[in-house]
């Protein structure tokens, strides 16, 4: 049994390091961004089905796998508690993770390595580098996760890249939390656009000055992500949960 364990924990550690390298890069688009690092921002982050060689791999692995958005973390810069991690969390958290994933887009959006599907590697990457490190549980880091209520909750992050053919900024990441604003990317003085729709019917365009009041995550979560998963909007309705 102690073989075992200490082999199964070996191989963990192994996958771990490969999807780290994804997080390391949220991290990096995140914090990449006008402004001084501010310690107090936390942030759901979401990728948008975009495909372009400028960007970086999980943006373009979402357009694989959903038409409307994919969730890439839950983003924490300061501790939280004074837990440490513990041997077996990783393991708990890929377990609790895998009952749920498919129902937020909580894909793994790293490159796969072989004999593994679209969970647990870079979803426990995640958690590992934002909630263990930083004192969250499996079980609290989750909570954050499936939390979509709008209350206390506003635009904190906007990547973008600049397309000179459309005139546009258009929008690869979103970030909703707490903390100051963030403009990261390739953005020029021009008109954010979030991606069109499947169907390229829909296009939506915020100003460029605007946009941290325009977008808010209960307009987001209606027109976006509910339009994929429904039960989000069933389970927190804007009229019970209105936007501070």
């Amino acid at each position: 049994m102690i073989v075992n364990w200490v082999t199964l924990t070996s191989l963990l550690f192994i996958i771990l390091t490969k999807f780290n390298e994804a997080a390391e890069g949220i991290d990096s688009r995140v914090n990449s961004s006008e402004g001084l690092f501010d310690p107090e921002f936390q942030s759901l982050i979401f990728a948008l089905p975009i495909k372009t060689k400028s960007e970086m791999f999980v943006v373009n692995q979402c357009r694989d796998l959903s038409n409307r958005f994919c969730i890439l973390g839950y983003t924490i810069y300061t501790k939280q508690s004074d837990r440490e991690p513990h041997r077996t969390e990783y393991e708990e958290f890929a377990k609790i993770v895998r009952s749920f994933y498919r129902n937020i887009n909580f894909f793994s959006l790293s490159t796969p390595l072989p004999g593994m599907d679209s969970c647990c590697g870079y979803q426990t990457s995640m958690y590992m580098k934002f909630g263990s490190k930083k004192g969250v549980s499996p079980l609290a880091y989750m909570d954050l996760l499936l939390d979509f209520s709008s209350r206390g909750r506003h635009l904190n992050l906007v990547r973008a890249i600049y397309s000179k053919k459309l005139c546009v900024n258009v929008i690869t990441m979103l970030g909703f939390g707490q903390g100051g604003f963030r403009k990261t990317g390739r953005v020029h003085n021009a008109v954010f656009m979030l991606p069109p729709n499947e169907d390229k019917r829909i296009a939506h365009f915020f100003g460029y000055d605007s946009i941290e009041f325009e977008l808010s995550f209960g307009w987001f979560k209606q027109n976006i992500v509910c339009d994929e998963q429904p039960w989000i909007c069933r389970r927190y309705p804007e009229d019970e949960d209105d936007d501070d």
